[in-house]
């Protein structure tokens, strides 16, 4: 169960995962064990998967962003996939529902080379049809999960953890 103290720690984590468990502590009222054994519990749940860093790809010279979605034979659905998940620049990929199959991030440094990846996609055994959309600006990046998650469930949002309750 993941109660309000469990959230908050997990937003501190969120903006700074580098951050000493004694100033996540203090800022917390707890001792550092306490933070401790709260990351290792979070951990053994799997609501904690991991300590990353946030990377803009722009500074990395990935300029381009484009999401596909693609539509594949029934018979052909495995192998897709599997190129898929090796398919260089792209950098999400997800098995979706409906009319389409996978919906892909591409993150290129130019448009013409997204565009490639998009003609290597459209040029595997069992696509059908591939549908692109580049992105022209980011309107919304999240500051984090955790800080929407406390957000939305302040404003009375469905979210909730197992056992959480609004104070």
């Amino acid at each position: 169960m993941v109660d309000d103290r469990d959230l908050q720690l997990l937003l501190l984590l969120e903006e700074d995962s580098r951050q000493a468990w004694r100033r996540i502590a203090r800022l917390l009222g707890v001792s550092e064990a306490t933070v401790y054994l709260r990351v290792r519990k979070l951990t053994e749940q799997g609501i904690l998967e991991g300590y990353s860093i946030k990377v803009n790809p722009e500074r990395l010279g990935l300029g381009a962003c484009v999401y596909v979605i693609i539509k594949v034979r029934a018979d052909k659905h495995k192998t897709v996939k599997e190129k898929l998940s090796r398919t260089k620049y792209i950098y999400e990929a997800y098995e979706i529902s409906g009319s389409y199959h996978f919906l892909a991030k591409i993150t290129a440094p130019t448009y013409q080379d997204a565009a490639d990846i998009v003609d290597e996609i459209m040029a595997m055994d069992g696509v059908l049809e591939v549908l692109s959309f580049p992105v022209m600006r980011k309107v919304r990046a999240s500051p984090g999960l955790i800080k929407d998650y406390i957000d939305w469930s302040n404003e009375g949002g469905r979210a909730r953890a197992g056992g959480h309750r609004r104070a």
